[in-house]
C-alpha cells in the first residue's frame, strides 16, 4: 500500500471512529471559483453564549468530538487529501454542498496560499476540529520533531489563521475539550525523564491566546480525566483499583473529589456523560437510565436483545437521546451489528435498519444542523491532483464520505427515500 492512499485511509478512519459516536454533480455548479461561501458570522451557532456572562456561572458544552463539527451554519471537517497535509471542508445546509473552506477565486486548494489548506509534516491524522461557535479551532494532538501539540484558530469562513498555544513536547491532550465563551478547559498528560505520567487539568483563552496548567489531576497510580459537563461545572472521573468507575462534578475553580456522585461497578463501563446527562445501561434489565445532572430527573427506557446478539452498548445519537448497538456472534471474522434509536421522552426503542453498503452497519450520525441530521451513506474513492511550484505533480487517491441530510422522522422510520445527498466538490 502507498504511502498517498494511506494517509487518506488513516483520515477517513479516523472519520469512522466517530461513530462507532440523486443529486447532480458539482462539476456542473462548482468550479475553482466557489460559488458556495461559509458564513463570516456566528450568530445562528448552536454553541455560541453571552459573553457578558462570567466564567464561574456561565454553562460549559462540549467543543468538539472529532476532524468534524458543526454549527447552525453549517459543518466544518478536517481531512488528509495530500500528503504532508489537512484540508479543511465546509457544508452548506442550505444549498447542500461540501466545498473547501476557502473562497478565493481560481484557488487549487493544494499549498499554503489557501485558506483551507494546512501543512503538517509527519503527521499521520488530522486535527481535532472543536468550535466556540465564534471561531474553529484545530487541535494538533501528535508530538513531533520540531512540531509540538498545538491549537490554531480560524474565523467561520477560514481566515485570520492564530495559533492559541502549544504545549511541550513531553505532554499530550486526552482529547476532551469543553468550552465557555473564550474559555477552554481539557486535560494533559506530561510523560517525564523517568517515563512515569502526570495528569493536568488545562486553561486556555482564545481571545488572549494564554494556556496553563491550573490543576493536579494525579499520576500514573490514580489519576482523574474530563469526561463531560452540567451547567457551570465540569465532570471528572477516576478508576479505582477495583475498576470501578466513580464520577465527581466539580467548578474548575475549586476541584472537588470527595465524593463521587455515581460509581459504575460492572466492570466493563456501562456509563458515560454528556450535555448533561448521566447515561447508564444495563443488559440483564434490558434498559437505559438518562439522569439530569441539574434537575435529578430520571427517565428510564426499556430496549429489546435482538435474538442471537447481545454485548448492547450506548453512543450519543442527537437531542439528548442514544443508540444502543448489539452484535452477533463471531463467525468466520465476521458479525453483524444491530441499532436501536431510545426516545427517552417518548420511551420508546426503535430499531434502525438504515444500512451502509461497504460494511453493512448501521447509519450513525455525525452531526445535526437544525431539524436534520447528517449522515454518510457510503464512500467514494478519488484521485486529486497536487501541483509543484517546480511545474511538477502528482496524484493522490483521496477517500470520503458520501454524505447526506436526513429529517429525524425519516431516520428514525429508516426511510432511505428521506436522503437529501450532499454535492461533493470532487464530483
Amino acid at each position: 500500500m502507498s504511502n498517498r492512499r494511506f494517509f487518506a485511509i488513516c483520515s477517513f478512519m479516523l472519520l469512522l471512529s466517530l461513530a462507532c459516536s440523486s443529486c447532480s454533480t458539482a462539476k456542473d455548479t462548482i468550479s475553482s471559483d466557489v460559488q458556495s461561501t461559509p458564513p463570516t458570522t456566528a450568530s445562528d451557532s448552536t454553541t455560541l453564549m453571552d459573553d457578558s456572562e462570567p466564567i464561574s456561572t456561565a454553562s460549559f458544552v462540549k467543543a468538539g468530538n472529532g476532524p468534524l463539527v458543526s454549527l447552525d451554519s453549517g459543518i466544518y471537517e478536517a481531512q488528509i487529501v495530500y500528503e504532508n497535509s489537512c484540508s479543511i471542508f465546509y457544508t452548506d445546509p442550505i444549498q447542500q454542498k461540501r466545498i473547501y473552506l476557502c473562497g478565493a477565486p481560481n484557488c487549487t486548494h493544494d499549498n499554503e496560499s489557501c485558506s483551507a489548506y494546512f501543512s503538517t509534516p509527519g503527521r499521520t491524522y488530522p486535527p481535532m476540529l472543536l468550535t466556540n461557535g465564534k471561531k474553529i479551532l484545530l487541535m494538533f494532538t501528535e508530538a513531533l520533531e520540531g512540531s509540538n501539540p498545538s491549537m490554531i484558530s480560524i474565523d467561520l469562513d477560514g481566515s485570520n489563521r492564530q495559533t492559541v498555544f502549544e504545549l511541550a513536547s513531553n505532554q499530550y491532550v486526552r482529547g476532551n475539550f469543553y468550552i465557555s465563551n473564550d474559555d477552554i478547559y481539557f486535560d494533559v498528560v506530561q510523560t517525564d525523564s523517568d517515563s512515569s505520567s502526570h495528569y493536568q487539568l488545562w486553561h486556555a483563552n482564545i481571545e488572549s491566546k494564554e494556556a496553563q496548567e491550573v490543576a493536579d489531576l494525579g499520576s500514573d497510580e490514580q489519576f482523574y480525566y474530563l469526561c463531560g459537563c452540567a451547567g457551570s461545572r465540569l465532570c471528572f472521573a477516576t478508576i479505582d483499583s477495583n475498576s470501578n468507575i466513580k464520577y465527581y462534578l466539580s467548578t474548575p475553580q475549586e476541584l472537588n473529589f470527595d465524593a463521587p456522585f455515581y460509581t459504575d461497578n460492572s466492570g466493563h463501563a456501562d456509563s458515560f456523560v454528556s450535555n448533561g446527562f448521566l447515561y447508564t445501561i444495563s443488559e440483564e434489565g434490558e434498559c437505559v437510565t438518562r439522569t439530569n445532572l441539574i434537575s435529578g430527573e430520571k427517565r428510564v427506557t426499556a430496549f429489546p436483545i435482538k435474538e442471537g446478539y447481545s454485548d448492547p452498548a450506548m453512543q450519543y445519537a442527537y437531542d439528548n437521546n442514544l443508540l444502543v448497538t448489539e452484535g452477533s456472534p463471531v463467525v468466520n471474522g465476521k458479525f453483524d451489528v444491530c441499532a436501536y434509536y431510545i426516545d427517552f421522552d417518548n420511551d420508546t426503542a426503535t430499531e434502525i435498519s438504515l444500512r451502509t453498503p461497504y460494511n453493512n452497519r448501521p447509519v450513525y450520525v455525525y452531526a445535526t444542523v437544525g431539524d436534520k441530521l447528517y449522515v454518510a451513506t457510503d464512500y467514494k474513492t478519488y484521485t486529486v491532483k497536487q501541483s509543484f511550484q517546480d511545474g511538477g505533480s502528482e496524484n493522490y487517491e483521496y477517500i470520503a464520505y458520501e454524505y447526506a441530510f436526513i429529517s429525524k422522522k425519516d431516520y428514525v422510520n429508516s426511510n432511505d427515500a428521506g436522503y437529501e445527498m450532499v454535492e461533493d466538490m470532487f464530483d
